[in-house]
């Protein structure tokens, strides 16, 4: 504790309007400890400034806690009578225990003849305190009762808050957000595709002649990803990027089923012999699984795709000479719960397999029949418009006959460009339908000018 000054004195004196001037302090009598308590003596030092007792000569002041940083009030709580209030304590005592030290005697839970539905817990730090209002804030502990969690620091915070609300001083002018979904109001109707050539990163609208809509040199240093919505594009820097791979696991779009392939192989030749798949019915009760095999039993598994939205997969098969494509479904006509087959395509050159968003591919799995048959030379990459609507395949990575080319679903080509260092090529992703499916259903199955109608009724 630091002794007062001379200087501190007369500050303080004329804090309070006291005249030093007409205080005679000879005239003061101390207390008879007055030994205890350190004092200034000015006509010993000409120092004013000079303290006689040092902080340090008795060490730092103690750290008082102020406030209830370390305290939490947990609300929604079960009110329960005298004789189940133990069993409550320790229930919370188990769950808040966890997370950090409880003060001694720290867990209080008020009680008349019942509990009233919430208690204080006094951890040891406020830090505790805060980790346990993340962890638990919304913590169910039964259905009925969900935890409200706050810190008891809060509640002082709120009280505090004018009832009246006043203008602040300063009021910033609104600047609205982009619109992120601007793009789709396009009159036309039309998607959008991003490709990159060279150092070029360009975006078009998809038409007859495609229009620019927007174009960058150097934008990224690899490639460029629309994210899953199309409300961005990301781009890839030096800083680089990291693509891991798992296992063959094939997850249907809506999350119904589940296909999981497994290579067998043969121990003398470490070579891929056969191969099953594990179907899994993710949504039905006990997640039933059911070991798929080829009817060539022999034959190993090129590629595998899941029908967008529906119960549907198609496989392309291999007994390593020729390729066979087959088409299941996961239902039968007599029992729902077994795979059934639909139809295999022999000997097809095909290593790939691409769904149209809105089911079925170029090979029309309804009516088990082929809708088109085209030819790109040297195509690397095969990729359906987010509507279904038309199919892009491209020619990427050659020194030489780069192209892109556009078609209708039904193998009409809409369009053919080629570009000198052509690298990518990726449709803009179109956010979900706000029409419900059976909407979508009725609206596909109408006459174009009634289908209109249903839409400007649905918005």
């Amino acid at each position: 504790m630091a002794a007062v000054t001379r200087p501190q004195l007369e500050a303080r004196a004329r804090e309070l309007g006291v005249d030093l001037t007409a205080v005679d302090l000879d005239s003061i009598t101390l207390p008879a400890d007055a030994g205890d308590f350190p004092c200034s003596n000015d006509d010993d030092d000409d120092d004013d400034d000079e303290v006689l007792l040092l902080e340090s000569d008795v060490g730092p002041p103690p750290e008082l806690e102020t406030g209830f940083g370390n305290v939490i009030i947990v609300d929604n709580l079960p009110i329960v009578p005298a004789e189940k209030f133990e069993r409550l304590q320790c229930v919370m005592r188990a769950i808040y225990g966890q997370i950090g030290v409880i003060k001694e005697g720290g867990l209080w839970i008020p009680i008349l003849y019942t509990t009233y539905g919430y208690c204080f817990i006094e951890y040891a730090t406020p830090k505790e305190a805060e980790l346990a209002r993340r962890k638990t804030n919304l913590y169910a502990l039964d259905r009925f009762h969900k935890f409200q969690v706050n810190m008891f620091d809060d509640f002082d915070k709120y009280i505090k808050v004018p009832d009246q609300w006043t203008l602040p001083d300063e009021i910033k002018q609104y600047t609205p957000a982009p619109n992120l979904h601007k793009w789709l109001m396009d009159g036309k109707a039309r998607d959008q595709f991003v490709i990159r050539v060279g150092t070029s990163t360009e975006v078009y609208w998809n038409d007859v002649v495609p229009e620019l809509a927007y174009q960058k040199q150097r934008w990224t240093d690899s490639f460029v990803e629309w994210s899953p919505l199309g409300t961005y594009l990301a781009t890839v820097h030096r800083q680089g990027a990291q693509v891991v791979s798992g296992c063959k696991m094939y997850w249907q779009n809506n999350g119904e089923y589940l296909a999981v392939q497994v290579d067998r192989h043969a121990e003398a030749e470490r070579r891929t012999c056969c191969t099953s798949l594990e179907l899994f019915r993710i949504k039905e009760r006990g997640i039933p699984r059911e070991v798929f095999e080829l009817d060539k039993k022999n034959d190993n598994i090129v590629a595998f795709a899941w029908e967008p939205r529906g119960s549907r997969f198609a496989v392309i098969h291999s007994d390593g000479f020729k390729h066979d494509i087959s088409f299941y479904s996961m239902h039968s006509a007599d029992d729902v719960s077994r795979v059934s087959k639909l139809t295999t395509l022999k000997d097809r050159q095909a290593d790939a397999l691409f769904w149209s968003p809105a089911g079925n591919c170029t090979y029309n799995v309804d009516d088990l029949e082929t809708m088109a048959t085209r030819e790109h030379p040297m195509a690397t990459d095969v990729m359906w418009d987010p509507t279904g609507r038309f199919i892009a395949t491209a020619s990427l990575g050659h020194e030489m006959g780069n192209d892109i080319r556009v078609w209708s679903f039904t193998g009409k080509q809409i369009y053919k460009a080629s570009k000198e260092q052509f690298s990518q090529f990726q449709w803009r992703p179109r956010p979900p339908s706000l029409l419900t499916p059976a909407k979508e259903m009725e609206i596909s199955t109408q006459p174009t000018e009634k289908a209109e109608l249903l839409v400007s009724a649905s918005s």
